[in-house]
């Protein structure tokens, strides 16, 4: 029996002669880590799971687009002709104006009702402009 090996603990081995080196028998993890992987995992769960939710909002109010399609511009006729103290024509020729500048018209619709009129007014001075140089020069 002088090559076998030999228990010296209960979870040791001594080997043969030769090699003086004890092996452990039990091979697990110790408690603490084995803990913390199931910490991990929840803690991925729990982030996945708020990615999740969030596609599934984004994905909720692409579906509401698509079953509801309303153009921008119905919106913006909206924003424009509930503008009070300007002629109807002037609204209109800043709604064709709008329609036609897609970048200024989304900026306009959400503007505030005070900071609309203030657009109205800005754009109708611009409009004005030119025209009274055109009078002048020819005048």
């Amino acid at each position: 029996m002088s090559g076998d090996a030999t228990p010296v603990a209960g979870n040791t081995v001594r080997p043969n002669e030769n090699n003086t080196q004890t092996l452990p028998l039990n091979t697990s993890p110790p408690s603490s880590n084995s803990v913390r992987p199931v910490r991990e995992k929840k803690r991925k769960r729990e982030g996945n799971t708020q990615v999740i939710n969030n596609l599934i909002d984004v994905v909720e109010k692409v579906v509401d687009a698509i079953k509801n399609p309303t153009h921008w511009s119905e919106l913006l006729y909206e924003r424009v002709m509930e503008l009070d103290g300007f002629p109807d024509g002037l609204l209109e020729d800043v709604l064709d104006h709008l329609q036609g500048h897609e970048k200024d018209a989304r900026s306009f619709m959400v503007k505030k009702k005070a900071s609309r009129k203030a657009w109205v007014q800005k754009f109708y001075m611009a409009m004005m402009t030119p025209l009274e140089e055109s009078r002048h020069q020819t005048g």
